[in-house]
């Protein structure tokens, strides 16, 4: 019985050992994902233009949590969360950029729909920020080339206050965010500033 009891218990610590290794892994990993990507020029900026049907506006809209939106932070965790409700990253699915009900998206997708979420409701809310989307022509991981379909370039956002000039990476005010809403729904991690390369 002593025995049994030990044995027990050695494999109840190795277990939490295991989990606790593990979870360490994820945070490192989490905490090092932005400092591995490399998002490097030229960089091409686009207004947001994502066509999203009047119901899923309203739905928005209507959102009990839209009332405690007040600053810049609080939309962009707002805008975030409405993407990650209606989207999921998908690499090989056909491009579109009509939004109505849940569906597969990459990463211009889930730029355009974030960025337009983000604008209208700036407006809306006397926010005086504005977002565009960013498509930077060399993506790579750990220095290398990233090995998935439509992973030769990459788009995020960049949300800039409203008296910036035309979109540009240089001389841009501390205010600036740089985001990545996809990225955001795969582990996370939305601020991609260190990513980014002149």
């Amino acid at each position: 019985m002593g025995i049994e009891k030990t044995n027990h218990s050695r494999g109840f610590r190795a277990g939490w050992i295991i989990l606790l290794l593990a979870g360490l892994l994820i945070l490192l990993a989490w905490l090092f994902i932005p400092h591995l990507l490399t998002l490097a020029g030229p960089h091409q900026f686009t207004v947001p233009f994502a066509r999203i049907a009047p119901e899923l506006i309203s739905t928005i809209e209507a959102h009990p949590n839209l009332s405690q939106v007040s600053s810049k932070d609080d939309l962009v965790a707002f805008a975030l969360e409405r993407s990650n409700e209606l989207l999921k990253p998908d690499l090989n699915h056909g491009f579109s950029l009509d939004f109505a009900s849940p569906r597969p998206a990459h990463c211009l997708e889930y730029s355009h729909y974030f960025g337009s979420i983000f604008n209208r409701l700036a407006r809306r809310r006397n926010i005086p920020y504005r977002a565009f989307v960013v498509r930077s022509q060399q993506a790579r991981f750990a220095g290398q080339s990233i090995p998935l379909p439509g992973f030769q370039n990459h788009d995020w956002v960049l949300i800039v206050p409203e008296t910036e000039k035309a979109p540009s990476l240089s001389g841009l005010s501390s205010e600036a965010l740089y985001l990545d809403p996809m990225l955001y729904d795969v582990f996370l991690i939305s601020n991609i500033e260190v990513s980014v390369m002149p």
